[in-house]
């Protein structure tokens, strides 16, 4: 990038950064630019002067400097950039960061296996904007926290479910969503999941807002078809084929990149999204789910790709369930 054109970056994202003192936010701009030309992993591979770098680690320790701030602007950034889209696909995924911690001083929680304590870890859910053809725009969102020193699990845990750490997936939907009602010119986001967040409160959150959302199911679940509750995964297996189409699968570890031939059906009606369970109320509502399956083209020993997609997009023809796989893929 040219220098004109990472000053106009760093303006363009950190800007609109409101930290009490137009000082702070020309400080931030500045550094973002330094760091756009010289990508580095530490404050001093970006910063090319000493008093560039004395500058930026008096930014950093500034009490005043919010870090929440900091992102919002940048969300907000990434968020106009979508302005005027017909629609935003929103993938959110969360993944842990792991950090050398051996005086517990640094304010982390423990990592997922909780195996040692020299070795602490912070959560991050991060909602990723793509435009329509799929190309990424920036981060729209961005949820931290650390979990707790006792383990808990679903059994045990006794909190609300506005406590706990699944609940992520919910602020993250209405972050998002609230920060693109804000744009000028509107775009319709639709948010993407993987497994992680088939979790009742962001289904429920979806279908209350009227928000799009695709989440590959791990939990299978109630339908209602011909006035009987039936069990969705049995009922979508017994659906007509709504037709084939091929998707390139990229090469991963210890798998070669492959053209697979994929069969869709599809079923739309009342499912229950959450039980009566610990005070809450039972509610059901409309999804679609669509059952995407490799068929001839998986090597031999490897597993055909299986997909369970759950949507609020109502999916009545083959275009529509092409349209949630798009979302998917």
């Amino acid at each position: 990038m040219e220098r004109d054109a990472v000053s106009s970056w760093a303006q363009d994202v950190f800007g609109g950064a409101k930290l009490g003192d137009p000082r702070r936010t020309r400080r931030l701009v500045s550094l973002a630019a330094e760091v756009g030309r010289r990508p580095g992993g530490t404050v001093t591979a970006t910063q090319g002067t000493s008093a560039r770098k004395e500058g930026a680690y008096r930014f950093l320790e500034n009490d005043r400097v919010d870090a929440e701030e900091l992102g919002d602007a940048a969300y907000t950034s990434a968020a106009t950039a979508c302005a005027g889209q017909r629609l935003t696909f929103v993938v959110v995924d969360q993944t842990d960061l792991t950090f050398t911690d051996r005086k517990n001083a640094r304010g982390l929680g423990p990592v997922i296996t909780r195996a040692t304590n020299l070795v602490r870890s912070v959560f991050v859910m991060n909602s990723l904007a793509l435009d329509e053809q799929g190309v990424p725009v920036g981060l729209v969102d961005q949820q931290w926290w650390t979990r707790p020193e006792e383990r808990t699990t679903t059994t045990n845990d006794k909190r609300p479910p506005e406590e706990r750490e699944s609940w992520n997936w919910v602020r993250a939907l209405r972050a998002t969503r609230d920060r693109f009602a804000r744009l000028p010119k509107q775009t319709k986001p639709w948010f993407v999941m993987d497994r992680g967040g088939d979790f009742h409160g962001t289904l429920a959150d979806a279908l209350e807002q009227q928000t799009l959302v695709t989440i590959r199911s791990c939990y299978d679940r109630h339908i209602k078809r011909n006035g009987k509750d039936r069990w969705l995964w049995k009922t979508l297996r017994r659906q007509p084929v709504l037709g084939f189409l091929e998707v390139l699968v990229p090469r991963g570890e210890n798998r070669p990149s492959r053209v697979a031939r994929l069969e869709l059906r599809a079923v739309m009606g009342k499912t229950r999204v959450r039980r009566r369970k610990g005070g809450l109320e039972e509610f059901w509502g409309e999804l679609s789910c669509v059952r995407v399956r490799e068929v001839d083209t998986a090597p031999s020993g490897e597993k055909p790709i299986e997909w369970k997609l759950l949507t609020t997009y109502p999916v009545k023809s083959f275009d529509d369930a092409r349209l949630v796989l798009r979302s998917y893929t």
